[in-house]
Parts: C-alpha cells; sequence; structure tokens
C-alpha cells in the first residue's frame, strides 16, 4: 500500500494549533491565573478576596497596635514615674531634714546653755537661773529666791526690758528713800548686785527708771587722786568720748554697745589700767564708767563672757548700810 504523505503547509498549521491549546492549557492551570481575582469569563474569585483583605488586615494593623504603642505607654511612662519622682523625694527631702535641722539645733542650743561654766567661780550668779515666784494677781510683782528680795512695777519692768540678771544682778535689797549722792535730792531706790535702780516719776517712760552713778562713786571711793598706770585704747576703731576726755575701744566698746550703751553704763570715767578684785584677789584689766566697771576676762575667748560686769551694787549696799 501507497503512504500518502500530507502537504508540508497544512501539516505545519496542525502543529501550531496543538501547541497553542497546549500553552493554554498550562496557563489555565498556573496559580498567577488567579491573581485578578476572577475567572477567565469575569467572575470574581473568593479566595483572591479573601486571602489579600484577611492577611493584610490581621498582619499589619493588630500587630502594629500592639507592638508600638501598648509597649511604650507600659515601658517608658510607668517607669520614669516609679525611678525619678519618689526616689528623688525619699532621697533628697528626709534626709535634708533629718540631717539638717536637728543637727543645728542639738549642737547650738546645748552648747549656749553649758558655755557659761567657766566664769562660774568668778561669778556664780551669771550662770544661774533667777528663781522667781509670782504673786498670784500681780503680774507686776516677782520674788527672787537667792536673796528673798522683791521686785514690782517700774523697777521689774527695767529689770526685764534692760538685761535682767546678766547686766543687774539679783536684788539685794527692798525698796527704800535714800538721798542722791549727786544732787541731794530723795529718791525711791533698789539695790541690785550691779547696779542701783532710782525711780523718777517726774520723767515720762522710758526715764522713769534710772541707774545710779555707782561707778562714779566706786571711782572717787577707790582713786580720788585717779587710778594708776592707764593706758588709752587707741586701737581701730577706737572712740573719743569728749564729755569726758576717754577713749573706748577693742572688747570693751564692743561690749558698750551691745548692752545698752549710753543709757545703761554712762560714759567712761577713766581709761584701762590694772586693778585687784575685792571679790577674789586676782588682777584684771579694767575701765571704769559712771554707772559700771568693765572687766577684762581673756580666760572666756570664744563665748559672750569676755566683758563682766564688777558687783557696784553690792560694794554701794555695803558702804552705805553695812550689810
Amino acid at each position: 500500500m501507497k503512504r500518502t504523505q500530507l502537504p508540508f503547509f497544512p501539516a505545519l498549521m496542525v502543529s501550531a494549533f496543538l501547541v497553542a491549546v497546549f500553552a493554554l492549557l498550562l496557563a489555565l492551570a498556573a496559580p498567577g491565573a488567579r491573581a485578578s481575582g476572577t475567572f477567565r469569563d469575569g467572575t470574581p474569585h473568593p479566595e483572591g478576596t479573601g486571602t489579600h483583605q484577611v492577611e493584610g488586615t490581621e498582619t499589619a494593623h493588630p500587630e502594629g497596635t500592639e507592638t508600638e504603642h501598648p509597649e511604650a505607654t507600659e515601658t517608658e511612662h510607668p517607669e520614669a514615674t516609679e525611678t525619678e519622682h519618689p526616689h528623688a523625694t525619699e532621697t533628697e527631702h528626709p534626709h535634708a531634714t533629718e540631717t539638717e535641722h536637728p543637727h543645728a539645733t542639738e549642737t547650738a542650743h546645748p552648747e549656749a546653755t553649758h558655755t557659761p561654766g567657766p566664769q562660774a567661780s568668778r561669778t556664780p550668779e551669771a550662770s544661774r537661773t533667777p528663781e522667781a515666784s509670782h504673786t498670784p494677781g500681780a503680774s507686776d510683782s516677782r520674788v527672787f529666791a537667792p536673796t528673798g528680795q522683791r521686785v514690782s512695777g517700774q523697777f521689774l519692768h527695767y529689770w526685764d526690758t534692760r538685761g535682767g540678771l546678766t547686766q543687774q544682778g539679783y536684788p539685794i535689797s527692798a525698796p527704800l528713800q535714800e538721798k542722791s549722792d549727786l544732787n541731794g535730792q530723795t529718791y525711791t531706790v533698789q539695790y541690785f548686785e550691779r547696779a542701783v535702780f532710782e525711780q523718777h516719776p517726774e520723767n515720762a517712760a522710758p526715764f522713769n527708771v534710772l541707774l545710779a552713778q555707782l561707778g562714779t562713786f566706786r571711782y572717787r571711793q577707790r582713786y580720788p587722786q585717779g587710778a594708776p598706770s592707764q593706758v588709752a585704747n587707741t586701737s581701730a576703731g577706737s572712740v573719743l568720748f569728749r564729755e569726758t576726755n576717754h577713749r573706748l575701744g577693742g572688747a570693751f566698746l564692743t561690749y558698750w554697745q551691745g548692752h545698752g550703751g549710753l543709757a545703761q553704763q554712762g560714759f567712761p570715767i577713766s581709761e584701762e589700767f590694772t586693778e585687784v578684785s575685792p571679790l577674789d584677789g586676782k588682777a584684771y584689766r579694767v575701765q571704769y564708767f559712771e554707772r559700771a566697771v568693765f572687766e577684762a576676762h581673756p580666760e572666756n575667748a570664744g563665748t559672750p563672757f569676755t566683758v563682766l560686769l564688777s558687783q557696784l551694787g553690792t560694794f554701794q549696799y555695803q558702804a552705805k548700810h553695812g550689810r
């Protein structure tokens, strides 16, 4: 039997058609055919829509929200609050209060209380607390237990407001009538260890109580020709009082300025010199004033008691009244 061969061109067409069909089948079978989410006829593909929208929502937004915002809030703000503010409060403020204020109180006040000890043997009354009792219903009257004397009215007010025990001393007499050695007038007076109070009702307050010039009386009694070996204090800042032509400087000037000045102490009536105390027999550098005698006590350096006052009231009372 004789084999029949197809013409070349028709055979080529058939081969091309078969190749095209095969390629179309491969294309339909590939995953990319569903990328558009439709079938060949244009119908939406349910899996394409569900895959992209659901996966995109669950992956991007929820994870982004849970990772960034909650962690940032829980990590930064709470820790900053718990670490910085509580520690700053507990560390700085309480320690500052407990360290500075209590120590300042405990150091300053006890030392001030125990300081007067050195001069206790020289002037024991300077370191004692006034033992006084108040008369019931009479706030302007007080009895001082160490001497048993009562101070009342204007004299008590003057004592309370003009240095008290340190400046005036305890009362050593009751009020009495006494003629002044200066002008011969009679006044109501009361003796204290370092002063004599004179009542002057003719004067308005605060000059209704004046101090007798015990320094003047004492100086004239002991040194009628003037004290020997006087040396004027010419240190820096010293002052010349032209009323008496005497100078005042150094520790004596500081004390004079800080303890009543002219009204309490009067003008200086001598220069500085050395005097033996009738109380303890020791020699001290002194200076006389109209109403006081200043004694230098360098052994009390660093305390308020480097200058002390002689007990002129005691000396005058013993001289005039023999007790």
